[in-house]
C-alpha cells in the first residue's frame, strides 16, 4: 500500500505541477510520505520503504529512474542519520527534514538533467534554485500540519507508530 499511496500522491503532484501556474509551489508529496513513514519504521525497513516510494514516483516524472532512485536512497540515508541524533517525532524536525530534503532533491534533479543534456551545471542549478526553494517551503509547511494524515493513510497501519 505504501507504493500505491506514493504513486497516487506522485500523480496528484504531477497534475498540479503541470496544470496550474503554482507549479513550483507544489509540495513534494511522495517525499513527504517517505519522511512521515521513516520515523515510525524499524531502521532496516527504511531502505525498502524508500525503494517503494521511489518506484511509485517513477511513472509520473520526467527524471531518469537512476536519478530518482539515487535521490530517494540519499534521502533514506539522511533520514537514518537524523534518527541517530534526534527524535523524528517532533513536528519541527520532521518539517525541516522534509523541506531540506525536498530542496536537495530538486537541486539533484536539476543537476542530473544538466549532466544529461550537456548544460552548464552551475547555470542549471542557479535557475533551479528558486523553484526548489518554493517546493521546499511548501513541503515543510505541509509537513507541519499534515504528517498525521500521511502516517494514517488507509493501508499503512503496519507502519504506524504510537508516538505519532
Amino acid at each position: 500500500m505504501l507504493a500505491v499511496w506514493a504513486s497516487w500522491l506522485s500523480a496528484a503532484q504531477a497534475v498540479v505541477v503541470t496544470g496550474t501556474p503554482l507549479g513550483p509551489w507544489t509540495p513534494d508529496l511522495s517525499f513527504l510520505l517517505l519522511v512521515a513513514c521513516a520515523g515510525g519504521l524499524h531502521k532496516k525497513d527504511v531502505p525498502l520503504a524508500t525503494l517503494l516510494v521511489a518506484l511509485g514516483r517513477l511513472p509520473y516524472t520526467v527524471q531518469s529512474p537512476a536519478a530518482v532512485l539515487a535521490g530517494f536512497l540519499a534521502a533514506s540515508v539522511l533520514c537514518q542519520y537524523t534518527r541517530r541524533v534526534a527524535e523524528l517525532g517532533t513536528p519541527l524536525l520532521r518539517a525541516s527534514l522534509a523541506g531540506g530534503g525536498a530542496l536537495v532533491l530538486g537541486l539533484w534533479f536539476a543537476f542530473v538533467h544538466a549532466a544529461r543534456t550537456g548544460e552548464d551545471a552551475g547555470t542549471a542549478l542557479s535557475v533551479a534554485f528558486g523553484p526548489a526553494i518554493a517546493t521546499s517551503i511548501t513541503t515543510a509547511g505541509l509537513g507541519l500540519v499534515a504528517f498525521g494524515l500521511f502516517v494514517n493513510l488507509p493501508g499503512l497501519a503496519p507502519l504506524r507508530d504510537r508516538r505519532w
